[in-house]
């Protein structure tokens, strides 16, 4: 509107605010008047009337070209291209109705699609309530008010860091600004492009400052994001970025007019040569496009890349024929779907997804489609979903007697010191997942994974993604859950943490693992974090033949774990299961604890090693790291303590006397480090 209104007239102040009010008036018909309120007219009149109001402004366009009525045919064709577009939709509608497996909100009538367009699932959203949203959002205690919300968070954290991201650069953790990566010659360039245009053009560069505001900060205005989002937003304003790369390339425009208006001036100057200029666009093509692909090219290939569909295919591999497998979000659903329905994977699996389960299409499909969930609830019922009122209580179910016993001969097989008795039911609490004014409630999804785990009285086997938040899981309910590789299957017993044969056949015959030896394919840090769940299955596997003493089987599963996920590639990113890993490779040998011990490990990690060692019986291992722990520091009572556990049972008394009777010199008044001498000498 701002380049046709400075080509058709001249500006001043009464003018350019007539077309400021006309611009405004233009974008409400677009929207919400064309986008939200023209699938009514299909509401009240049905196709019909769609029909009459499509032909009526094709007559309008043929009308207003014929009689060479220019404004009234650019406002007609204007319309008529925003509907052929919008029109699109209808494939939704058109496809929805064929009912295939995957068909969100079941937009099938014209009152669910229209449901579907406004989002109304999603619920409304304030964007002018800054103040409402700041004290609402979890983490809106970080800020001490509404405007600092508004400029910390909104601002400079959702948009001044995605642009600097474009412009300046990104650090090695793809979370913060770090200038070194392009020398933020992207943006003086386009910073010089900016002023070079409004000295030489203000009328069009007020429309490219137009676009670049109404594509960027006027998104962030316009959606009020609360803290935190559930991923980072940078691609909401491409638009923007795209607005201020046009003053990139003017940059360039107006630093080589500089250069060879320089060329003119100084013309009579023979030495001048042309070349000069050369040479400046060859450095600042160098310096712009050319650095900034080559420092992007690593991490935004994809050749090589199989993580997306190796994962889904090994979580869709841990169930059970059959099975129920209750998923997240986006990441661990669409991929799993693809492969079921693209590639014929896996399809007597259902995925159930938690996100979805809050709604009544969702949980008709699940009731209606094959595979079908047992859910035993009706339409009304349905119809009826919201917050359920809920106060802390136990809930039981029942475990069909000869599903117990086969599940009770599958835990002796592998675990005979426990003591397993066939169970009846399964108990546990179930606390609100939220609470508002001291009133607690269930989500619909919460109370309707009760209800598939009650109707379904274990005939199917049920399993959470690895990927489900603990939060997103019933608290308690987490004890009965059995990793069996990428997803967790629920058990009639408590703590049965693995099923070590199966999950070994999974991790190391079952499973892919395309590409993560590789060490040209980029992996970013969410994709790394996500890999750290094949390193997790590993080293429960391990745990178990640790605690059965079988040195022999650990190494070989250490062996395969680095082989398949080598850390070479797939960095450590989890400090925790960095430590367990050392922790078995001492247990594998001993000696392999002087290496553990010159690295940078603090006196905690030190501990975590040595505790693990000591719970798994490793004694000889433990033994040298609670050695160099209490030598470093004779004040840690805690490493005293197990060192001594360790040397009794190792019946090293000698050594025991030693340690004892250095702490006993500085604590004299301990007597129970003197009983504790006594002994030792009593067995010398």
């Amino acid at each position: 509107i701002m380049i046709y209104y400075y080509k058709r007239f001249d500006f001043n102040f009464k003018s350019f605010f007539i077309m400021v009010g006309i611009s405004a008036g233009i974008i409400l018909f677009i929207y919400p008047g064309l986008v939200k309120y023209l699938p009514k007219v299909a509401e009240y009149s049905g196709a019909f009337g769609l029909a009459v109001v499509f032909i009526a402004l094709i007559a309008i366009v043929i009308w207003a070209v014929n009689n060479n009525k220019k404004l009234a045919s650019i406002i007609s064709m204007s319309i008529f291209l925003i509907i052929v577009g919008y029109s699109t939709y209808t494939m939704i509608f058109i496809r929805s109705n064929m009912d295939p497996i995957i068909d969100e909100n079941n937009p099938e009538t014209v009152e669910k699609f229209l449901s579907y367009l406004n989002r109304e699932q999603y619920g409304d959203h304030s964007i002018t309530d800054r103040a409402k949203v700041w004290r609402e959002s979890p983490n809106g205690k970080n800020y001490k008010s509404a405007g600092e919300y508004f400029w910390k968070y909104q601002i400079d954290k959702m948009y001044i860091r995605y642009f600097l991201w474009q412009f300046a650069g990104m650090d090695d953790n793809e979370r913060d600004v770090d200038p070194r990566q392009f020398l933020a010659i992207p943006l003086i360039l386009g910073i010089i492009g900016l002023a070079w245009q409004f000295k030489h053009d203000k009328k069009h560069a007020l429309a490219v400052l137009g676009l670049f505001f109404m594509t960027g900060l006027a998104i962030v205005l316009y959606l009020n994001q609360p803290d935190p989002q559930p991923r980072e937003r940078d691609y909401s304003y491409v638009g923007s970025f795209f607005a201020f790369s046009i003053w990139v390339g003017l940059g360039y425009a107006g630093i080589m007019e500089f250069v060879f208006g320089s060329f003119k001036k100084k013309k009579e100057d023979k030495t001048q040569s042309p070349i000069l200029g050369v040479v400046v666009f060859v450095v600042l093509l160098l310096l712009g496009p050319v650095m900034v692909l080559a420092k992007n090219y690593e991490t935004h290939k994809r050749t090589g890349r199989y993580v997306a569909w190796d994962y889904s295919y090994n979580m869709l591999n841990s169930c059970e024929p059959n099975a129920i497998l209750i998923t997240n979000g986006d990441n661990d659903t669409f991929p799993l779907w693809y492969l079921q329905e693209v590639d014929s994977i896996r399809r007597d699996v259902r995925v159930v997804n938690l996100s979805l389960l809050n709604t009544g299409w969702y949980i008709r499909q699940l009731r209606d489609l094959e595979p079908k969930v047992d859910v035993r609830i009706s339409d009304d019922e349905i119809d009826q979903l919201g917050l359920i009122p809920w106060e802390s209580k136990k809930v039981s179910l029942e475990v069909p007697r000869s599903y117990g016993e086969a599940q009770a001969r599958e835990f002796k097989s592998k675990f005979q010191s426990q003591d397993i008795s066939v169970p009846n039911k399964i108990t546990f609490r179930v606390d609100p997942a939220l609470k508002a004014r001291g009133v607690g409630a269930l989500r619909i999804q919460d109370y309707m994974v009760l209800r598939i785990l009650s109707a379904n009285k274990w005939k199917k086997p049920v399993y959470f993604a690895v990927t489900v938040a603990r939060s997103n899981m019933l608290t308690e309910f987490q004890q009965f859950m059995r990793m069996d590789g990428l997803a967790y299957k629920i058990v009639p017993f408590k703590n049965w943490k693995i099923s070590p044969d199966r999950l070994e056949r999974n991790l190391i015959d079952i499973y892919k693992y395309r590409g993560l030896q590789d060490s040209t394919v980029y992996y970013d840090r969410n994709i790394q974090g996500l890999l750290q769940n094949y390193r997790t299955a590993f080293l429960q596997v391990a745990e178990y033949y640790a605690r059965e003493n079988d040195i022999q089987k650990l190494q070989y599963l250490m062996e395969e774990m680095e082989k398949r996920v080598p850390g070479s590639v797939i960095e450590w990113t989890n400090p925790y299961l960095r430590l367990i890993r050392d922790s078995y490779s001492i247990a594998i040998d001993t000696s392999y604890a002087n290496e553990v011990l010159t690295r940078d490990y603090n006196e905690r990690d030190l501990m975590t090693i040595g505790e693990n060692l000591y719970r798994l019986s490793q004694l000889d291992g433990a033994e040298k790291i609670f050695t160099r722990l209490y030598e470093s520091n004779p004040e840690n009572i805690q490493a005293l303590s197990i060192l001594i556990n360790v040397l009794e049972r190792n019946q090293k008394y000698e050594a025991g006397v030693k340690f004892l009777e250095d702490w006993i010199d500085r604590n004299p008044r301990d007597s129970q480090a003197q009983i504790k001498l006594s002994i030792f000498k009593s067995k010398i």
